[in-house]
């Protein structure tokens, strides 16, 4: 990150909005600043730091903040409006209010992010490119996402009521649990969606497509549809269950028996292709059933499987999950068309044009690509292994995650510099490169050869690096943020302050490691080997560390809170000035282990967990007993006992020598013969306490205010 001077930073900034010098950020940390109404118009800020940083109101029309760190910024009230948001953390971010309009944000984290309305000011995401966003948990009630591009994105218990849904592509998209109460979903496209317990009472879904969509355990109660609503048989019926008051005769007056619907899964007898709408059919007329408005879908295919599509024009049309193995598409226009998990192994797709393509989660596992146009497809997820893209044209294309192993490209094929690396590593391997401050982020390295290779500043965000050899890499302030590193190999890799929150490293050998300041916050690191590993003042907080083996590592001044280390061996761990606040040490060891200046605060332990015998009374006594038992003459010397409850608690003879009592309520608590010397005793209640001259109290701090 770069360095920069704030002052500096603030005159750039502070600018009229006519001025043609548009600041050139990039990289720059920017962390907590105060950016307020900032005129940012166009500014360069990829890859820049700005957590925490204040930019309500600011002007960020066409700003460049690809990959940038957004995490819990100030954006309220903000204009995005035609801004680069691609790859970017805006996890946590206040978005209220905030014009997203026509802005970018492939790949983006919206994690948690608030994108509410604010003084009844709705938060505007017209026509915003927002596939694959992490939206989870999000507040987009009454957001204007008109017309977006929602395809893929997880929108898990995301809060959408009231809003303004109209026209978007919400293909593939995981609705799971959304709140979709009251809003506006007329002409969206959510085929193949999953709207499992989502709540959709009062939705308006005039003209929606859900075909395919999982709707399971869904509220339809009051839901609005018509003649346009595509929905398979089985959703039809759920609504009509839920709808007593309307029937489906009073949306298809002519509806045939559901047994004869059935007929048109078999696709193949020319007398059961019949169209859904036949030609002396006014267009406005229902079908005679609703499960046949499918026909026109399964006709295609079928025409498709057994007559080919060279040459053809198929721009726009829905092939999405149809089988179409070894099939002819040679020289075929499929411009924007929907082929999203479709199956097209060993197809013949040469010189076929291809812009705009949802092909995300496709099989192309040996297609011939060749010379075809791919320009702004949507291919992450995709399997190309043993693809030719010989001469091909992947300009502007999403090739996040997509799976590149035994694909066939030349110098002729028109590629991204970052994908054409990551193509390198995986078919080539990158053991003993320079690679650092490299962008890998989204990309598919699984079973990679990267041994001791300089990864130090590489972002490698949501990157799949399972059963990858990284040994003996250098991966210091790497950022792994959500990455997979299940099953690999991490013999002494270095991960000093590398960012690795949410990261998967369930079961990984990272014995001796250095993982000294890094950032593990959320990282699931149930049944790994830690054993003599260094997390000095590493952020543990909510990291899910299960059954692991921390013997010997040094924890000292860490952030384990809310950490679950339930059943985990810490049997000589160095937790001196570590935090513990909410930590789950449910049958875990912490035999011979250091715990000076420890917090210990709201710790659970339903299970009973392992101490030596001087924290074990502690632990009971602050814990267990809520402070009740007398501690007698136990040594508890630079214990952390701050805002400790010891109100009226029998500490004769305790020996506190150098311990922070800070705050800490003494209230009648029994003194006699206790030994704090050099205790903090700042703001401490010792109200009605017990002392005498066999207090030891020299060198207490805080007493000024007790004499």
């Amino acid at each position: 990150m770069v360095p920069i001077n704030r002052k500096h930073i603030k005159q750039r900034v502070n600018r009229s909005p006519y001025e043609a010098d548009y600041p050139d950020l990039a990289q720059v940390n920017l962390s907590f600043a105060d950016l307020h109404k900032a005129n940012l118009h166009q500014a360069k800020l990829c890859q820049a730091n700005l957590t925490w940083a204040s930019l309500k109101q600011a002007q960020l029309v066409e700003a460049d903040l690809h990959q940038a760190d957004l995490r819990r910024a100030d954006l309220r009230r903000a204009d995005l409006s035609w801004a680069n948001l691609n790859h970017a953390d805006l996890s946590w971010a206040d978005l209220r209010g905030a014009n997203l309009s026509k802005s970018t944000l492939y790949t983006a984290h919206l994690v948690k992010a608030n994108l509410g309305p604010l003084d009844h000011t709705s938060t505007t995401l017209v026509g915003a490119k927002l596939c694959t966003a992490k939206l989870t948990g999000a507040d987009l009630h009454q957001a204007n996402l008109r017309m977006a591009d929602l395809s893929g994105a997880s929108l898990v218990a995301t809060n959408l009521t009231g809003a303004n849904l109209r026209r978007t592509n919400c293909a593939m998209t995981n609705l799971s649990g959304a709140d979709l109460s009251h809003a506006d979903l007329s002409g969206a496209n959510l085929s193949g969606a999953n709207l499992s317990q989502a709540n959709l009472h009062q939705a308006n879904l005039a003209g929606a497509n859900l075909a395919g969509a999982n709707l399971t355990g869904a509220n339809l109660a009051e839901t609005k549809i018509d003649r346009g609503t595509r929905m398979d048989d089985h959703e039809y019926r759920l609504w009509a269950i839920v709808n007593p008051q309307a029937t489906l005769t009073d949306i298809y007056p002519s509806q045939l028996p559901i047994s004869q619907a059935s007929l048109i899964d078999a696709g193949l007898p020319e007398a059961n292709l019949q169209p859904a709408h036949p030609s002396h059919r006014h267009p406005q007329s229902p079908p005679s059933d609703p499960q046949l408005r499918l026909s026109d879908k399964v006709r295609r295919v079928w025409r498709l499987v057994n007559q080919g599509g060279a040459n053809q024009n198929l721009s726009g049309v829905d092939l999405s999950w149809a089988n179409l193995t070894s099939v002819r598409l040679g020289s075929a226009v499929l411009d924007k068309a929907n082929l999203a998990d479709t199956i097209l192994r060993e197809a013949d797709l040469a010189e076929a044009r291809l812009r705009g393509t949802a092909l995300h989660r496709a099989d192309l596992s040996g297609a011939n690509l060749t010379r075809s146009d791919l320009r702004r497809a949507v291919l992450w997820q995709v399997r190309l292994g043993r693809a030719d893209l010989r001469g091909a044209d992947l300009r502007g294309s999403l090739l996040d995650l997509a799976t590149l192993v035994g694909t066939k490209i030349d110098a002729a094929t028109q590629l991204e510099t970052k994908w054409r690396l990551v193509w390198e590593i995986v078919n080539q391997g990158a053991a003993n490169r320079d690679l650092s401050r490299a962008d890998l982020s989204w990309s598919d390295l699984s079973r990679a050869n990267l041994r001791a290779t300089n990864l130090s500043q590489a972002n490698l965000s949501m990157t799949n690096l399972s059963e990858a050899d990284l040994s003996q890499c250098d991966l210091r302030q790497a950022d792994l943020s959500w990455s997979n590193l299940a099953n690999a190999r991490l013999g002494q890799t270095n991960f000093e302050r590398a960012n690795l929150q949410e990261a998967t490293l369930v079961g990984v050998d990272l014995r001796a490691n250095n993982l000294c300041r890094a950032n593990l916050q959320g990282t699931k690191l149930g049944q790994a080997n830690l054993s003599g590993a260094n997390l000095k003042q590493a952020n543990l907080v909510h990291a899910k560390m299960k059954q692991a083996d921390l013997r010997g590592a040094n924890l000292s001044q860490a952030r384990l809170d809310k950490i679950d280390l339930r059943a985990a061996d810490l049997r000589q761990v160095n937790l001196q000035g570590a935090i513990l606040r909410g930590a789950i040490l449910n049958e875990s060891t912490l035999l011979n282990t250091l715990m000076e200046k420890t917090i210990f605060q709201n710790p659970q332990c339903r299970e009973p967990a392992t101490f030596d015998k001087q924290w074990r009374r502690i632990w009971n006594f602050l814990v267990q007993e809520g402070g009740q038992n007398p501690l007698k003459a136990v040594d508890l010397s630079r214990a952390n006992l701050h805002d400790a409850d010891l109100n009226g608690v029998n500490l004769v003879g305790v020996i506190l020598v150098d311990a922070i009592l800070k705050e800490a309520d003494l209230r009648g608590a029994n003194l006699r013969g206790a030994d704090l010397r050099g205790a903090n005793l700042e703001g401490a209640n010792l109200l009605g306490a017990e002392i005498d001259s066999t207090t030891r109290l020299d060198g207490a701090k805080g007493l000024a205010n007790h004499t």
